[in-house]
């Protein structure tokens, strides 16, 4: 069901107490914590490897006095509040005033169910509605990574616009014939459609492969590529009707003599 928890210590260390799924963050080396670690390991973010201590070969980040033996460094390519957290695992937590609850799940449904409840039957905790859903309550990406990637989801769209504006202006002259012979126009929209989403779809495949062979391979960026690749397609089959559309209207009007 996609459930992970967290116990929040303060900004920088969180305990990783629980998963059911095969999640990990981004990493750039090492390993993320298996499903029964023993003894105390830590995962760390990129910025704070400059923390990590070296002894007798092991490397190590230290919290409150124990030592916890560095076992991977988490980041992606952009960058992101995850760089400066130390993610770690215990078979013993120790006990504090302070620290929070974190409970993580792509669906919030989910979330909701197990807060109703733990308030239900532990009355002295608090809530604390968290201003950051799912996946960005743990990574906390920044705002700046937020509006690359609405600019980058633009420049992609609009990158498809220009491709079927140029698609269409070489493709004119044959449509008009194929209008002239009578070829009814929804066998055309579904030869254009399936041209042109095996073109889209043999460059999404050959992105998400890079992406994919890079690490990059948890359940949530599967997800995330699927929904990208499915408002891709989406967009490409809107412009590609818009344009068919601008074609037979164009025709029928160079029938009557309208246009020219």
């Amino acid at each position: 069901m996609g459930l992970r928890v967290f116990i929040e210590c303060n900004n920088v260390f969180r305990f990783f107490i629980q998963k059911n799924e095969n999640w990990k963050p981004p990493m750039q080396s090492g390993r993320f914590f298996l499903s029964y670690e023993k003894g105390k390991k830590a995962v760390i973010g990129k910025e704070m490897v400059k923390y990590v201590k070296e002894n007798n070969g092991i490397k190590h980040i230290t919290f409150q006095d124990e030592n916890y033996e560095v076992i991977g460094i988490m980041g992606a390519s952009f960058a992101s509040q995850a760089d400066y957290l130390v993610l770690l695992q215990s078979e013993k937590i120790p006990m504090m005033n302070e620290a929070k609850i974190v409970v993580d799940s792509d669906r919030k449904s989910i979330v909701d169910q197990i807060i109703k409840h733990i308030r239900k039957n532990h009355k002295t905790i608090s809530y604390i509605k968290s201003e950051t859903k799912g996946l960005s309550r743990t990574s906390n990406a920044t705002f700046f990574y937020h509006l690359l990637v609405m600019d980058s989801c633009l420049l992609i769209i609009c990158s498809i616009f220009v491709y079927l504006r140029y698609w269409y202006e070489k493709e004119k002259a044959t449509m008009y014939v194929k209008f002239i012979f009578g070829v009814p126009q929804n066998i055309m929209i579904a030869e254009y459609i399936k041209e042109i989403s095996l073109n889209i779809l043999t460059a999404s495949f050959i992105g998400n492969s890079i992406v994919l062979l890079k690490g990059y391979n948890s359940i949530h960026i599967i997800k995330q590529i699927v929904i990208v690749d499915m408002g891709l397609l989406i967009s490409s089959c809107i412009f590609l009707l818009f344009f068919i559309i601008k074609a037979s209207i164009h025709n029928k009007l160079w029938k009557r003599g309208i246009a020219k």
